[in-house]
Formats: C-alpha cells, structure tokens, sequence
C-alpha cells in the first residue's frame, strides 16, 4: 500500500470513529507495520490494537500436523511430529510444506522418524527454490552484502555494530541498506540496534548458497591457515606477477617490433601494433555504446566481428613502425592505464572482441592443418638432456606453465573472471568450455611447431616465413604466427596479410594476460599492506594501498625484470607459476581438512608440484650463481635481479609450504 493511501485509510477509520459508526478494518503485515502506521498518522496507534503474531507454540504446532493428517487416516509418531517442529520452527507455512512432503513420499500410515528425516533435503530444496528465492531475488548486490554479513556473524538476532564490522564499513554507511531490507520485508528490528530476518531458516538458505560460500583464494588461507599465511601467499602473487608482467610485455614488444636489426622496416609487425592501437580505443568506444545501448545477441556478435574487420584492414593499410625498445614503453603505459580503468570500459568489451580473434585463429589453424596434412618431423623423445644442459626433469614439468594445474589461473579465475559473469551458471562454459578450447589449442600448437621443418622443405612456407620460424631467437609467438600463415596461405590468402593477422591473434592474447596480470599486481600489492581489521592505517600505508601508487610501484619492477629479456624470463616464470599452483594446493588441502571434507587427491599433485618447482629454481639459482663466479657474464642488472627473485620465490615458496603444511598435519 503506498503512503498517501495509507494515510487517506487512517483518516477515514479516525473520524468515521468519531461519528460513531460500525467500521472494524482486519489487517496483517510484518513488523515495520508499527513504523508505517505512526509515521503516517501521530494518533493511530490509538485506532488499533496490535497483536503480534509468532510462530505456533509446540502444542499448537502439533496440533496443525496431526489434525489434518487425521482426515486421510494417517498418524505421526511423538518422534515425528518432534522432529518436524524442530526443523519448521513452528512456522506454519513451514509445517503446511513439510508435512505436504511427507505426506507424498510417504506409503504407509503412520509416519515416523525415518520418513521425517528422508524429506527434510526434499523440503529445505523446495523452501529454496521458491519461498526463500523470490524474497532473496527481490535483493540489491548491496542488500546481498548487508545480509551476507549478518549471516557471518553467527547467532542471530545480531546488532548493526557486528554487521558493519563484517563488512568493514562504517555503522553509518550502512544505513541505507538496512532501510532497504527492512522496506522490502526481509529483516526487521528485534530491539534497539538489533536486527533479524522476517522468517526463520533463512540464513540457513543464504549458507546454501554457492555465491555465499565461495571465497577467493586468498580469503581462504586467511580464514584457515591465518593472516601470516596470508600475507607471505600475496608477497608471492605479486613478486610472480612481476615475472609474468615482465615476460609477456617483452612478447609484445618483440612482436610489434617494425625495424629489424639492420634496418629494415618488417611490415607485419607494424600492421600488428597498429591494429593493436586501434584495438584499444575500439574496444572503449564499444564498452561505452554498450554501457548506453543495451545490445545482446546476433547483434551484438555482427557488430563486434565487423569491428574486427575493420581494425584488421585499417592497420594493414596504416602500419605503425617502431622499434622494440620504444613498444616496451607504450606496452608499460598501456596497461597501467587497463589495470586502472573500470572493468566494463576497457577489459570487458576487449575480451569480448578477442574471443572472436581466438576462435579466428583456431579456425584457421584447423582448417590449415587438414588442408596442408604435415607431417611432424620433430622427434618424440630427444633424450633426458638437451643440447643446452638443461634435463628433462624438471624443464618439462615448468615449461609448459598452463597445464593440468596453473597459480595463473587460480588468481585470474578469482580476481578478475569472477567479475565478469552475471549468472554462476555459466562458470561450467566459461571454466572448463575455455580449458578444453586451450587444450585443442595446445594441440594445434604441438602439431604446427612440429611440422615445422617438414613445412619448410615441402614449400608450405618459403623462405621468409622458414627463416622467422627456425630463427634460434623465434619466440613460440612468432614460431606459431608463421606456421599458421604458412598453412593459411595455401587457402589463397595473402602472405604478408596472414602473417600481420596471426601476429594480431597471438598478440592480442597476451595482451588480454597483461590487462589482467597488471591488475591482480596491483591488488596483490595493496593486499599485502591492508592492515588488520579494526586498525587505522598509517599515511605510508594508505600511499602504498592506493591503487595508482601501488600499479606504478609493480610495473616499474616489472620493466625492470624485462631487461633480461623473454628467453631468461620465462624459465623463472614457468617456475613460479607452477609453484603458485602447489601453493593453491597446498592451501585447498587444509581448507577441506578444516572443513572435514575429502581432500587426499591433492595430495601427489601438491607434493609433485612443490619438488618440481624448487628444483627447478634451485638450478636457475645455481646457473646463476656460477656466471657470477665461474663462466663469467653476469649482468647486474638482468642476472642479479633474476637471482634476487629466484631466491625470494624459494624463500617464501618454503615458508608458505612449512605454514600451511604443519597446519594440515596439526589439523584434525
């Protein structure tokens, strides 16, 4: 009922009562029905008497569950109607839909205990589905939050004070929420300052819920392991962040690099950089229309893929021609600028126009693949060690970085995936469909790389396209870019085109990697110096947590690790992402002992991942160390920062193994 109808209500009873006449008006609502009414009217709490109405008194409740089930002939045990009081609370809406339950999964006529107890997930999945869901639907994500933290904090009814600290805010900032909830019926005010929800079980309801029990990572090893573990884990994200910053960005540059040693001007890469750049503003623009314009659907799809097709045939008609030093600065400003702009304006809509790069790139390798039917000339098993002394134990298990199990992917999938799905039921697509796309991708990648030479001599790809492949300082990108040209070419499209658009794919890509890695750097750094709950944190502190500061601060670290270069890079990187995911791991483990769940199959992942890892950081440690002091060609600034990461990745890697490991041996 709106407000001036209420009042006109009030008005009429009021003096239809002063004149005497025979009105009576019956009315029910929830608790802010006291509010509403005096709000309203300063006298009307002198029209009405209040009643209130609570659950059914054991005698009354189960007099509502024998009574009816008497007509049908049937009987419940005092075990039964017990039991049924217990979980319904005595409400009667509650004992109506349970015993209903019971009643249809029930033969016979007397009903006991054991039938009681094998509906009761029956009965709180139908509460769930309907009666709880349409109340929680009707809820803001800031009314989400404020009845999330009531939840947290244990025994209801709970005061506003607990509720703000739950939610780290100030009591006052939380205001509007309350009103909100109270308004729209789901909590309402015990006491002074005290709140509860309108009907019993429905924190039972929000514990079920899946969005309620999910927590990143992080939150995770604080809860569990403690705030040290916490702690040590971001140093570790962020200085592994570094690494992947500083690996990636030097890709990038490499391959928008438009002038070759000797001078010559390499016009695929400049198309590249060049659609690259459009790429940028391109995808603004489109979050911008789409922020205004509510487009979904084929639409949608036909106008992102016509902006491809354009950007692809502007940047091969404009190319860009910078060297490699110079892409490194604009790669380094580039993504300070994507981890600190709001999601829906850049990444979002980027990413959105990258799946259709990514399907195009697949597509196209596929089809070259069958098309070309090479034949994979590189050996399968070359020996145990290479020409370079490196083994294959532990090389394999870090080279290949996002296998099986990735600490890249853990942190993505919680810091900034998450963020990008409306409806938790598409996290089955977007996880395991997105795993199973790179798996064919790693395929394509295995089959191509290893037909290379047989490309080569069959005239699948000429000599310039040979000569990028084979180069000894070809990165994956560039070995993959001209296998797929060279497979593409044979379908009639041009070479320096197919070569400028697979540089495009694979660029873009990595570029995507850097939007997100910039922007989990930063809020793992800001992570780390969050002071504790309740403590007020200090002026270097609140400089050092600004999200500006605190990107600036990683990427120079990240600029200056990519001095060394890719190919010194990425060994550090494989490493410690690899032992990121042993982390993860290790952490998962003690989350499902503490919350007595199975756990044992993590267990020879976790211990494989952790050895594998250390050794492999402990012979670049060494490798290191004897260019310092033996071979010569140590280089402060490229071997000395490596070696100081390699130690601190050791270092924290064992600190966080001993803290979690004596944590899951202790538990019980």
């Amino acid at each position: 009922m709106k407000s001036s109808e209420l009042g006109a209500l009030i008005a009429a009873l009021h003096r239809a009562n002063q004149l005497g006449y025979p009105i009576m008006i019956i009315g029910a609502g929830l608790p802010k029905i006291y509010t509403m009414l005096s709000e309203e009217k300063s006298y009307s709490e002198r029209l009405f008497i209040y009643t209130e109405i609570d659950s059914l008194e054991a005698v009354q409740a189960e007099a509502a569950i024998r009574k009816p089930a008497e007509k049908l002939n049937v009987t419940y045990t005092e075990e039964a109607v017990q039991k049924v009081i217990e979980v319904t609370k005595g409400y009667p809406f509650f004992i109506q839909q349970f015993c209903q339950i019971i009643f249809q999964n029930t033969e016979h006529k007397e009903i006991n205990i054991h039938d009681v107890n094998d509906s009761v997930a029956s009965f709180f999945k139908v509460l769930d589905k309907g009666f709880f869901r349409v109340r929680y639907e009707r809820c803001s994500e800031a009314d989400k939050k404020f009845i999330f933290a009531m939840v947290s904090c244990g025994e209801l009814p709970c005061t506003i004070s607990n509720i703000a600290k739950a939610m780290k805010k100030p009591v006052n900032s939380i205001s509007t929420s309350r009103a909100q909830l109270i308004n729209k019926g789901i909590v309402y005010s015990v006491k002074y300052k005290e709140l509860d929800f309108t009907v019993p079980e429905f924190d039972g309801f929000i514990k079920r819920l899946e969005e309620y029990q999910e927590c990143s990572i992080s939150e995770i090893i604080e809860k569990y392991i403690g705030r040290k573990g916490k702690k040590l884990f971001f140093l570790f994200c962020w200085i592994f962040t570094l690494i992947v910053i500083a690996a990636f960005a030097d890709m990038v540059a490499g391959t928008f690099n438009g002038i070759s040693a000797d001078g010559a001007k390499l016009a695929p890469n400049a198309s590249a950089a060049s659609i690259s750049i459009l790429y940028v503003f391109v995808a603004m623009a489109f979050g911008l229309f789409l922020k205004k314009v509510k487009l979904e659907g084929l639409p949608k799809v036909i106008l992102g893929i016509a902006l491809i097709i354009a950007m692809l045939a502007l940047g091969i008609m404009f190319p860009v021609y910078a060297t490699k030093t110079t892409w490194i600065y604009v790669v380094f400003v580039y993504i300070f600028f994507a981890s600190v702009t709001p999601m829906w304006l850049l990444k979002t809509p980027r990413d959105y126009l990258t799946t259709f790069l990514f399907i195009g790139m697949i597509v196209a390798a596929v089809i070259g693949v069958f098309v070309s039917n090479p034949t994979i000339t590189t050996p399968a098993f070359a020996g145990f060690k290479s020409a370079s002394g490196s083994y294959i134990f532990p090389t394999l298990f870090v080279t290949i970085a996002c296998g099986a199990v990735s600490g890249f992917h853990s942190l993505v999938s919680s810091e900034t995936s998450s963020k990008l799905v409306e409806n938790e039921k598409d996290m089955l697509q977007v996880g395991y469909g997105s795993m199973l796309l790179e798996s064919l991708l790693a395929i394509l990648v295995i089959v191509i790389v290893g037909a290379l030479p047989n490309l080569k001599a069959s005239g699948v790809l000429d000599s310039t396209l040979a000569n990028m492949a084979l180069a000894d300082t070809a990165t994956p990108f560039t070995k993959f870019s001209a296998g797929v040209t060279g497979l593409v070419a044979q379908l009639g499209l041009p070479q320096s085109w197919g070569l400028c658009i697979m540089t495009m794919f694979v660029s873009a890509l990595a570029l995507t990697s850097l939007d997100a890695v910039a922007r989990i750097s930063r809020m793992s750094f800001q992570e780390f110096f969050e002071v504790e709950e309740g403590q007020e944190p200090s002026g270097l502190v609140k400089v050092l947590t600004n999200k500006y500061v605190s990107t600036i601060i990683s990427l120079v670290c990240g600029y200056l690790l990519s001095l060394g270069g890719y190919v010194n890079i990425w060994p550090l990187f494989g490493s410690a992402n690899q032992l990121l995911a042993a982390m993860v791991l290790i952490s998962l483990a003690v989350f499902l002992k503490v919350t007595g769940r199975k756990g044992f199959m993590l267990y020879i992942p976790m211990v494989l991942m952790f050895i594998v890892t250390m050794t492999a950081l402990v012979q670049a440690i060494y490798g290191i160390v004897m260019k310092l002091f033996v071979t010569g060609g140590f280089v402060l600034m490229v071997d000395g920062l490596q070696l100081v990461v390699a130690i601190l990745l050791v270092a924290l890697g064992l600190m966080i193994g001993f803290n979690s490991g004596s944590k899951l041996v202790k538990e019980k």
